[in-house]
């Protein structure tokens, strides 16, 4: 009987991240358990929730950002600061929670572009 669980067959075996990570999970797996193993890198709904939220908000902010524009320029606060800085979270977040989402799905050259463009 071998020990500890079996390469994942929905994973990519020529993909050498894909060997170096189920090399270090493995161990923590016994033979068997290659669903599982799988199935504890699909996100949990706190992450789904989490991440609606922090998109909601920061489109409310937005919103409310460019409708208060006056009030914001009476503070002294950088109007377009805000504006962008809401824009590039709302990018960022969207970006993380589709990359964990639809892992198998989402292109990887977008990632890297979409938080490039969200953090300028």
């Amino acid at each position: 009987m071998e020990k500890g669980v079996n390469f994942p067959t929905q994973w990519d075996k020529t993909n050498k991240y894909a060997l170096l990570l189920f090399k270090r999970c493995k161990e923590y797996y016994k033979f068997g358990e290659e669903e599982k193993l799988y199935k504890s890198f699909i996100p949990s709904s706190l992450f789904h929730v989490i991440c609606i939220i922090v998109i909601i908000y920061s489109i409310i902010s937005l919103i409310f950002v460019i409708i208060r524009r006056d009030a914001y320029a009476k503070i002294k606060s950088n109007v377009n600061l805000s504006i962008i800085f809401s824009v590039g979270t709302i990018i960022n977040v969207t970006s993380l929670y589709m990359k964990r989402v639809k892992y198998y799905d989402y292109p990887c050259f977008l990632h890297p572009y979409l938080t490039s463009f969200g953090i300028i």
